[in-house]
């Protein structure tokens, strides 16, 4: 939040028209601050209870789910260079 305070300060002065409603802005930047935290405390009792190359195989298992449900819930392909990648 430090090295990106002009940017939140440049979301909170638009008008609401060009992004969210004023009351909606402030409700998102504390979920999204709150998914964060709820993130790292996570990953942090993950890691005290089981390895790390579970943790990297969970979060590489991720991807896998996000291209099934792209290909097969909203018919999109990715190209072959996302597989390569």
């Amino acid at each position: 939040l430090l090295l990106e305070r002009d940017e939140v300060m440049t979301f909170f002065r638009q008008s609401a028209s060009e992004t969210c409603s004023i009351s909606e802005g402030p409700i998102l930047f504390f979920a999204f601050a709150i998914g964060g935290m709820v993130n790292y405390t996570g990953i942090g009792a993950f890691l005290q209870i089981s390895d790390a190359a579970f943790l990297n195989l969970s979060l590489l298992t991720g991807d896998a789910w996000a291209v099934a449900f792209s290909v097969f819930g909203e018919g999109i392909v990715p190209p072959a260079s996302f597989y390569i990648a």
